[in-house]
């Protein structure tokens, strides 16, 4: 390997560096039928690693298949990006999950991580606007609900 070759092999590894230790975002649009997709490069926040742990794999034809984040990860993620721009977008986004996915959710991890990442409050409040208020406290009261952090 020549000089060259080899200080751009740093160069790539410090760029590879860079974005391993940071999470981040980007979307595609289709332009035909302007679809949009989500994409989050995930760093070593323990949100990424819970969601990457429980990701979803469903079907999206009888060809391919992809991976989708949690909910519960969604909604972390969305409290997160509240915290920093306070667009009330991301604050309906979470109810749209509440509503749909609500039952299925595990509340409790939610909590949990909310209260690590500064986010309880606005969660609580979501919460509590929901019909999952009642369920989520008689929860904490039985002591129901555990699940990995």
């Amino acid at each position: 390997m020549t000089d060259v070759q080899l200080e751009q092999n740093r160069a790539f590894g410090g760029i590879i560096d860079v974005f391993l230790d940071r999470h981040f975002y980007f979307n595609a649009i289709h332009l035909e039928t302007g679809v949009k997709i989500d994409f989050c490069v995930a760093g070593p926040d323990p949100i990424y690693v819970w969601a990457f742990e429980h990701r979803q794999v469903k079907s999206f034809d009888e060809f391919r298949q992809a991976s989708y984040m949690p909910p519960e990860s969604v909604i972390l993620t969305k409290l997160r990006a509240y915290q920093e721009g306070h667009s009330a977008r991301h604050l309906d986004d979470i109810e749209g999950i509440l509503r749909v996915s609500g039952l299925e959710l595990d509340l409790m991890y939610v909590d949990r991580a909310a209260a690590r990442i500064g986010v309880l409050g606005t969660w609580r409040e979501l919460l509590e606007k929901s019909d999952l208020g009642r369920r989520f406290a008689h929860s904490l009261r039985e002591g129901e609900g555990d699940s990995e952090t």
